[in-house]
């Protein structure tokens, strides 16, 4: 592992890795494990399309969730969940697809295989799936999508160089420059971009785009940082490099101010979504480096293992999307020790 130096052209590599695979972070706050305002009633097994395994990413005010699952051969297969059904929804011709997100009117956006063995983002809606890559040839990923149908993500350019874009009726922004390289991951109704991106060669910080203008939001005194999501108001959630230490933490941004969110006693914690409140949820480690879904709320980071009935026998890894009713997606094992996607229903 070695960390870039004022000076060096060496690259985070390995930390940065870390917290990026860990997700596929303790001033006055740092860990109280308690409830504030948010209390557990159910928890529900989404189940999967035939696999052993999935992932909620997210979850819309009609309690329609899109993910991802393994089919019986083990392929990777995006799916549309409503009403306890779990839908297939297929692939732009290749053996896999992911969904990453849904908005509420039911459109889902991931990226899925091509017939011609290229990995090409998609837009779902009315039970057809649509290529909307910007370039034939190029890698493409849309990451999020929100009420107005604007979807964000980003492609690779002819020197396989990471582009942040934002997409309208058929319409792409790029929003990386010339001499930078760019990863959009989250945007809001008002059409507010959020990520990451860097001068080429240097590490990534966490990006705001506004009408293709972006900011710098900055770290947590480390190298690099990455933003994952921004709620209406404009705050932002993501995760940071600590300075001096190899962890990341998550943190919630606001009116310029990076703050760290802390960990549930482990190294590493990131999160993943931001609500209209100000929740934020995502992963922690605990102690023993083991991953532990979290809610961030007013302060406090509160392991949401710790809301569930003693007798549920689940274990949440992850929490990924949540909607305004706070209703929570993600992943966590159930009581028969299979990897689910989840719902909790408060």
């Amino acid at each position: 592992m070695k960390l870039r130096k004022p000076g060096s052209r060496t690259i985070v590599i390995f930390t940065a890795l870390a917290c990026l695979v860990l997700a596929f972070g303790w001033p006055e706050w740092r860990m109280k494990v308690q409830a504030i305002y948010y209390k557990i009633g159910t928890i529900n097994d989404l189940g999967t399309l035939g696999g052993t395994l999935g992932y909620a990413f997210d979850i819309n005010s009609k309690r329609q969730v899109a993910g991802y699952s393994t089919l019986s051969n083990g392929f990777p297969r995006a799916f549309f969940w409503e009403n306890g059904v779990m839908r297939d929804l297929g692939t732009l011709g290749g053996s896999f697809s992911i969904a990453f997100a849904l908005n509420d009117r039911g459109q889902v956006v991931g990226y899925s295989e091509t017939s011609g063995a290229l990995v090409h983002a998609f837009l779902w809606e009315n039970g057809v799936m649509t290529d909307i890559g910007p370039v034939a040839s190029a890698f493409s990923w849309a990451q999020d999508i929100n009420h107005r149908g604007q979807i964000t993500g980003y492609f690779t350019d002819a020197r396989n160089r990471p582009h942040a874009y934002i997409w309208e009726k058929s319409r792409f922004i790029d929003l990386t420059s010339t001499d930078s390289e760019g990863f959009a991951t989250g945007l809001n109704d008002g059409g507010q971009v959020v990520g990451y991106s860097a001068p080429i060669g240097l590490p990534f910080h966490a990006t705001l785009w506004i009408n293709s203008d972006s900011q710098d939001l900055g770290t947590l005194g480390g190298s690099f940082s990455f933003a994952y999501a921004i709620n209406k108001q404009g705050q932002i959630a993501g995760a940071s490099h600590i300075a001096g230490d190899t962890a990341c933490h998550a943190f919630f941004w606001e009116d310029g101010v990076l703050n760290d969110l802390g960990t549930l006693g482990g190294m590493f914690s990131l999160a993943r979504s931001i609500d209209d409140r100000r929740r934020v949820i995502g992963w922690s480690q605990i102690a023993d480096n083991q991953n532990r879904a979290f809610m961030w709320e007013d302060g406090v980071m509160t392991d949401l293992n710790t809301l569930l009935s003693s007798n549920s026998h689940w274990t949440l890894l992850e929490a990924a999307g949540i909607n305004k009713d706070g209703l929570i997606v993600g992943q966590g094992v159930n009581p028969d020790g299979q990897i689910r996607p989840y719902l909790l229903q408060p």
